[in-house]
């Protein structure tokens, strides 16, 4: 089976989020520079925390906050291939970030 990687752009991403968790082949989700906010990442956890193959996550020139730590952790901590999820340029802090790697990779 072939694999996939998906990019949104600005506009994007809301419409299909109900579809991601069908798309089984799915391995890296570009979401950066969406403007994508705290609420909008909540509303996506359920779906990313279950999805069987996503392993790269990038958020990065996005304005989440703090406030999306916790969302962040527990999406890495249930998902069976999450390993990497980039925060470049986001406004978390820089403790906030290193929480969410640590947890996405804890032996790396």
């Amino acid at each position: 089976p072939q694999t996939a990687n998906l990019s949104l752009n600005n506009r994007g991403l809301k419409p299909i989020l109900s579809l991601i968790e069908y798309l089984t082949h799915l391995e890296a989700l570009n979401a950066s520079n969406l403007g994508l906010t705290d609420e909008l990442l909540a509303q996506m956890a359920p779906t990313l925390k279950h999805h069987p193959r996503l392993s790269y996550l990038d958020l990065s020139y996005n304005p989440l906050t703090d406030a999306s730590e916790g969302v962040l952790i527990n999406c890495v901590n249930l998902s069976r291939n999450l390993h990497e999820v980039n925060l470049m340029h986001t406004l978390l802090s820089a403790r906030s970030q290193a929480a969410v790697q640590f947890a996405a990779n804890p032996k790396g």
